[in-house]
């Protein structure tokens, strides 16, 4: 079942497809979060390259918060509720 569905989209498709969008997103950002920050352990402040992930990690941290607050923005009420119960706690 698709995560979109999962958590109450599917009554609007134009807004099923956004939302859809923003999730797939929040995927890729939330993967690319993880792997840069085990290289940055793994290669440490000292290590080459170690600046240039930083600032992509910093970006990527404000493209996700962005993603997020649209995707709470773009909820319906309850689905707004959820988000803010089990995302934002």
């Amino acid at each position: 079942m698709h995560i979109a569905r999962i958590w109450g989209y599917s009554s609007n498709p134009e807004s099923s497809s956004r939302v859809r969008g923003l999730l797939e997103e929040l995927s890729f950002f939330s993967k690319f979060l993880d792997r840069t920050y085990r290289i940055m352990t793994r290669i440490g402040r000292n290590g080459e390259g170690y600046d240039r992930l930083a600032s992509e990690f910093s970006e990527a941290v404000a493209k996700t918060r962005d993603l997020v607050t649209s995707l709470i923005a773009e909820s319906p009420g309850d689905v707004r509720e959820r988000l803010r119960t089990h995302i934002l706690h």
